[in-house]
């Protein structure tokens, strides 16, 4: 093997140690033709004979190409003619752009100057794709003019500069509202509510321009709109206006005509739906005395729309009631009403019963769609032993000015008053996990806790007294019973609670004779009582607020036959799964605060729920659509709510409320928590600068290069 160098003209002279054949090598050790591209052969094939001189044994190299650029102006184009004009047509500062090659992957990100300027230098030869992402919303409200359009596909030479100049016009806001009409007046007014979570597009023909999603105000926006015809089209993928029906002026798709700078945000779209009831109807006590008072709760649900000059009418037990409610024994009147709650508030009725009516009657007021009207009230019993029926009738008008005839709806027979001389039962709640509850209000629980009852018979001053037979109790749904938590109270015949039998969510006690009584006799027998304390496990996996009934029969005197006095639906309790959330979004002002129609949602976002301090996962979810996001668990305490997002959706974002976890607590005051919102806003950019500094006179011949080769 011989080896040399290049003299500084690039000639190399090798001396062959005999003659043959031979490879010529150009082995390049100090990488001086790095970059550049072989034009001949590598290595060279030679035969020598005896003395002989050979040349023109050359290797060429091309030198690498020099890089390209892709540089312009973000503009405004004020007549929108695609062409830049100057003086007057100014650049927009703050716009980002990206640049991606061929294969998609990005090359370069960069953000106009002042002057609207953009650069992408030291670009290879070939093709690539111009893209306007402008994260900081510069050109929200902006369309482009200019040719060719972003994302733009642009070609560049070995070391060509290629000049692409973006134009933008001020557009067009095209909005503003999807309301539930509840008056049918076609008109947004005071007291209405948006709908959230409605899918609409903004279409030329059948091609979609755009699409977007009421916000939790029912708000929507399309900016940035060319000028020309659209429509707006309600296209509710979500089943949102499911039953409705639209009551306003503009009606899905609606024509719109948009130019340069003119808003139309008066698109608005009203919806009804025709008001769908269900009503339930409690009683306390199920058994009472002659001319006694007896407490009534009425509850109507409306899953539809609103329903216009709303009037519940209650049909107390009556001697002449006719079908489709049932008659009774004797006669019952109304006496007070004692409390009126719209969606848990308390609510004012304008037109009230009259006192002593038989059929009291509220009315003169809206009942809202998806609401909720509890009444309560106070009634006298008849004086005739018996089953007493009452039911409810409904009536609305949503005709135009009230004009009749008005939509009634019967509900008979709801509720069961017994009258008996035989005595009143009675259920309340004493204690909840052994601790007393004695009110005021429906005691809280959750799951796992446990809830102790008391049930009570009475005697009445008319009777002798009364002997328990057997004592029914129907579970709430899901409750069980706490074995061995049975104990029976009675000033005759005491005796130890007997284990209940269960059937279904019915539990039954059974006594021996002598049965269990309460002391007779007047006035030395009277009041006196039999109680049964009991305890039910409240279930996971279940809220709301669950009544219970229980019911003793006896004899009266300890002679047949016998009588069932029941409780009636009492003694509630209101079982709470705890909740919390709400909103992962983009916050492009960086602000910390959701702002609809500016901010956006954050949607496929991984979250956690932990114990507060714990790393450990309790439970885990993804963000919908509408960057929303529920948790539910079936305890109170202090919870920490953790963006993870291992699907990396926030990763060019930074934290604008604060990092990454909250902790909220929950109790049994404030068991749903939906203000654990999370923002995120574009992350400000960062640029690194490397230089590097080499000394060659002539990287090709090696000069001041010890390492040419």
């Amino acid at each position: 093997t011989v080896s040399t160098f290049t003299d500084p003209y690039g000639n190399y002279a090798l001396i062959a140690p005999s003659p043959g054949t031979w490879n010529v090598f150009v082995t390049d050790s100090g990488q001086v033709l790095a970059g550049y591209t072989l034009t001949t052969t590598n290595p060279l094939n030679v035969t020598l004979t005896n003395g002989q001189t050979l040349s023109g044994q050359d290797f060429g190299y091309q030198p690498p190409a020099s890089p390209g650029t892709i540089t312009g102006t973000v503009y405004n184009d004020l007549n929108g003619d695609g062409i830049r004009q100057l003086p007057g047509e100014t650049g927009f500062a703050n716009v980002t752009l990206q640049l991606k090659n061929a294969a998609g992957a990005i090359v370069g990100t960069t953000t106009t100057d002042a002057n609207g300027l953009y650069s992408f230098g030291n670009l290879a030869a070939g093709t690539y794709t111009l893209e306007v992402t402008d994260t900081a919303g510069v050109l929200g409200n902006y369309y482009q003019t200019s040719l060719p359009q972003a994302p733009a596909t642009i070609t560049v030479g070995a070391g060509a500069t290629v000049t692409t100049d973006l134009g933008y016009r001020i557009g067009s806001r095209i909005g503003d509202l999807v309301f539930a009409d509840t008056n049918n007046n076609g008109l947004f007014d005071t007291g209405e509510t948006g709908i959230a979570g409605v899918t609409l597009d903004l279409r030329q023909g059948a091609t979609v321009i755009a699409s977007t999603t009421t916000d939790l105000n029912g708000g929507y926006l399309f900016q940035g709109v060319a000028p020309g015809s659209y429509q707006v089209v309600v296209t509710d993928t979500a089943g949102k206006l499911v039953g409705f029906v639209p009551t306003t002026v503009v009606v899905s798709p609606y024509t719109v005509t948009a130019a340069s700078g003119v808003d139309t945000l008066s698109v608005d779209f009203g919806y009804n739906a025709a008001p769908a009831f269900t009503i339930t109807k409690t009683v306390t006590p199920g058994t009472a005395g002659f001319n006694a008072a007896v407490q009534y709760t009425i509850t109507v649900d409306n899953y539809g729309g609103a329903a216009q000059n709303f009037v519940v009418r209650d049909i107390l037990p009556s001697t002449t009631a006719t079908p489709p409610y049932s008659p009774s024994p004797s006669n019952f009147q109304y006496l007070s009403t004692d409390s009126v709650t719209l969606n848990g508030a308390p609510f004012t009725i304008p037109n009230m019963p009259a006192s002593l009516s038989t059929q009291p009657t509220w009315s003169g007021f809206t009942m809202p769609a998806a609401s909720q009207l509890v009444i309560t009230f106070t009634a006298f019993t008849g004086g005739v032993e018996g089953a007493h029926y009452n039911g409810v009738q409904l009536e609305y008008n949503n005709n135009a000015g009230g004009a009749p005839p008005a939509t009634k709806l019967d509900y008979p027979d709801l509720a069961l008053v017994t009258i008996s001389g035989a005595g009143t039962v009675s259920k309340q709640v004493t204690a909840i996990n052994g601790v007393p509850w004695t009110g005021p209000g429906t005691p809280v629980v959750s799951a796992g806790d446990i809830v102790t009852y008391r049930l009570t018979l009475a005697n009445t001053p008319a009777a002798i007294s009364q002997s328990v037979v057997d004592i029914y109790e129907q579970m709430p749904p899901g409750f069980t019973y706490l074995t061995g938590s049975s104990i029976l109270t009675a000033p005759v015949n005491p005796q130890p609670a007997p284990v209940p039998t269960q059937v279904g969510q019915q539990l039954i006690w059974t006594f021996a004779p002598p049965y269990p009584a309460t002391n007779g006799g007047l006035p030395l027998g009277y009041p006196s009582t039999v109680t049964l304390d009991f305890s039910l496990i409240v279930p996971a996996g279940v809220s709301g607020t669950f009544t219970d009934q229980g019911q003793m029969n006896v004899m009266v005197n300890g002679l047949p036959p016998i009588v069932p006095l029941s409780s009636g639906n009492t003694a509630p309790v209101q079982v709470t799964q705890y909740q919390v959330g709400d909103l992962v979004f983009i916050d492009q002002n960086g602000n910390g605060i959701f702002e609809p129609g500016t901010d956006t949602y954050a949607a496929g976002v991984t979250m956690a729920l932990r114990t507060a301090g714990s790393p450990t996962n309790l439970q885990t979810t993804t963000t919908d659509a509408n960057g929303h996001y529920r948790f539910t668990v079936a305890s109170a305490g202090s919870y920490d709510i953790v963006v993870t997002d291992t699907a990396g959706v926030l990763s060019p974002y930074a934290s604008s409320t604060g990092g990454n976890t909250q902790t909220v607590t929950l109790t049994p005051a404030q068991p749903v928590v939906l203000t654990a919102d999370f923002g995120y806003k574009p992350a400000q950019p960062s640029i690194t600068v490397l230089k590097t500094v080499s000394i060659f006179s002539d990287p090709i011949n090696g000069t001041n290069n010890p390492n040419a080769a």
